[in-house]
């Protein structure tokens, strides 16, 4: 039940901070969409294997793996793609990298999402 709790919070947390960030890293309208359409595409790829997987894998287990995936991409990568591409601390500062940068963040999101959604309890697994 712990791991669905998490589970729970972690999808909240996104639905209501990714668009808002998308643009603000970005500046740029279209950066909400193209977030959205990568990690629909990932949901869309990635679901079929994952129910296949999901019989074979304790639901413990893919709940406990996606939500430190979900954690490192948003609490370690993405920042690092700021700092990286974004703030003046680095030479290189490029819109067009970030923006490129979070759509990969934004589809890897939608392949452990493809995974958590098959066991989480408000999707019936």
């Amino acid at each position: 039940m712990l791991g669905q709790c998490s589970h729970l919070l972690r999808v909240s947390l996104w639905w209501s901070g990714l668009s808002p960030l998308a643009f603000a890293l970005v500046g740029r309208d279209s950066a909400v969409g193209a977030v959205r359409v990568a990690f629909n595409i990932a949901l869309l790829l990635f679901s079929p294997m994952a129910g296949a997987i999901a019989e074979r894998v304790p639901i413990e287990r893919i709940l406990t793996i996606t939500t430190l995936v979900r954690g490192m991409l948003y609490v370690v990568v993405l920042p690092l793609v700021w700092l990286l591409f974004r703030s003046d601390l680095v030479w290189l500062n490029s819109v067009s990298v970030t923006f490129v940068a979070l759509v990969v963040i934004c589809f890897l999101d939608g392949i452990q999402v493809a995974f958590a959604t098959i066991v989480d309890v408000d999707m019936g697994g």
